[in-house]
């Protein structure tokens, strides 16, 4: 496949997520931790999305994208009740440290009833 092709491939699978993310109600969907980066870490955020492909497009009409490369992860439904309180802003790192301890408390919670 030559350069050319994948080109037109990513332009058209950018358009599809456009389209989906336009016509998409916003209600259902999954929850999606996005990372951005340029040379540095540029922040991150939580939201929700229909598929991983929309989420940073969902972030871009949130206004919590500060563009860079975008690494997408999907929450783990067993910590989606801390997505809330961290949603749809541009997260600092002192955000996700905490964040980070409310995922580790939910983590020891779920081991200790098992």
């Amino acid at each position: 496949m030559t350069d050319t092709e994948r080109s037109e491939i990513a332009t058209k699978r950018i358009e599809e997520a456009w389209n989906a993310v336009l016509t998409w109600d916003g209600k259902n969907g999954q929850w999606f931790y996005i990372s951005f980066a340029d040379n540095g870490f540029l922040g991150a955020c939580i939201v929700r999305a229909p598929f991983p492909a929309a989420a940073p497009i969902v972030a871009h009409r949130l206004r919590c994208n500060p563009g860079g490369e975008a690494l997408t992860v999907s929450v783990p439904e067993e910590f989606e009740d801390i997505c809330t309180p961290y949603a749809n802003r541009l997260l600092t790192k002192k955000d996700i440290v905490k964040m980070e301890a409310d995922a580790d408390a939910i983590s020891r919670d779920l081991a200790a009833s098992s």
